[in-house]
């Protein structure tokens, strides 16, 4: 009798060990809490949490480890150990790097005068955000042939009309023609990898924070300072507003021009076009917004002069809540 107690003890044992260093090995994401014990020369009201990012059996360098704040973090070391000192008042951090799944460890109670060692597991993560409805208008005083085509950070998932490495487009006022028939505009879509907002000097992000019954005028008011006319105004807002007015709270970026160019995508046209105004939006979610990660916008941006070979481009991207939590 004793010895099949024994096997059986052994055998559950054994199950729970390999379940253990399976788990710490291997996917989902996730998180162990190794120690937690009072160290008595640690600051009253401070609390030292350290330890290790894993992916597979490999460090993670170069990853974020922070409160949800911001106002304490730590960026884990080439082998992927970190030290981070928090507020015995924080009750979660978590880790994040460009390419990974984010951990979070919600809800602890990080005690005064402790030392906490924790490990996070991870994954590559590429996820891949959608850059929805660039659309591009032409306008010619005059009859002219322009060939556009397109140098995208990202990959093309589909155009309208086709786009074979460039489109041929004969523009006329504001029509355009290719291959003999007539479009309103040309359109194309996209995939790309982990898109974030844009960063100012200081590290912030540039943008607005938005209740819903000021998206309208808010974008009635910037797309008139960009230089678009009626019609584009008319079709940006009828797309994107009605996206945007689901959150109570919002925030938004817009990249213009060079910052377009520079994080979407470039464009060439033969021959150059006269005025050029390529406008790209990106918007989240503020649920989990960090205050002091944010900055006014400030569009200094001359106007669109909409004489001779004109080109207008606008697009955009609804990036996840996330996007906050993890900067």
């Amino acid at each position: 009798m004793m010895s099949r107690i024994l096997v059986l003890v052994l055998t559950i044992f054994s199950f729970f060990t390999a379940y253990s260093e399976g788990i710490e090995a291997g996917l989902p994401p996730h998180y162990n809490v190794i120690s937690d014990s009072l160290v008595s020369n640690i600051e009253e009201g401070k609390c030292i949490v350290k330890g290790k990012v894993f992916s597979g059996e490999d460090g993670v360098s170069n990853g974020r480890i922070s409160n949800l704040a911001g106002t304490h973090s730590s960026n884990t070391n080439k082998d992927g150990e970190y030290v981070l000192m928090l507020n015995s008042s924080d009750t979660a951090i978590y880790f994040f790097a460009d390419g990974y799944d984010e951990v979070v460890v919600w809800n602890y109670d990080f005690k005064s005068q402790h030392l906490v060692e924790i490990n996070f597991y991870t994954a590559p993560n590429f996820i891949m955000d959608v850059e929805e409805k660039p659309v591009i208008y032409l306008y010619s005083e005059k009859e002219q042939a322009v060939e556009i085509s397109l140098d995208l950070k990202g990959e093309m998932t589909y155009a309208y009309p086709k786009y074979n490495n460039s489109w041929s487009v004969v523009v006329e006022g504001d029509k355009l023609e290719v291959g003999g028939q007539s479009y309103p505009y040309l359109f194309w879509e996209g995939e790309q990898q982990n898109m974030r907002f844009a960063l100012n000097e200081e590290g912030k992000i540039p943008g607005e924070l938005l209740k819903a019954e000021e998206v309208q005028n808010y974008l009635e008011t910037n797309l008139e300072n960009f230089g678009f006319n009626a019609t584009e105004k008319a079709n940006f807002i009828t797309y994107w507003a009605p996206r945007m007015l689901k959150y109570e709270q919002l925030f938004v970026q817009f990249l213009i021009d060079e910052e377009y160019d520079e994080l979407i995508g470039a464009v060439k046209t033969v021959p150059e076009v006269d005025q050029k105004r390529r406008v790209y939006v990106l918007f989240a979610d503020a649920k989990y917004l960090h205050q002091n990660k944010i900055a006014p916008s400030n569009y200094h941006i001359k106007a669109v002069d909409r004489s001779g070979l004109v080109y207008i481009e606008w697009g955009g991207t609804e990036l996840s809540s996330k996007t906050f939590l993890f900067f």
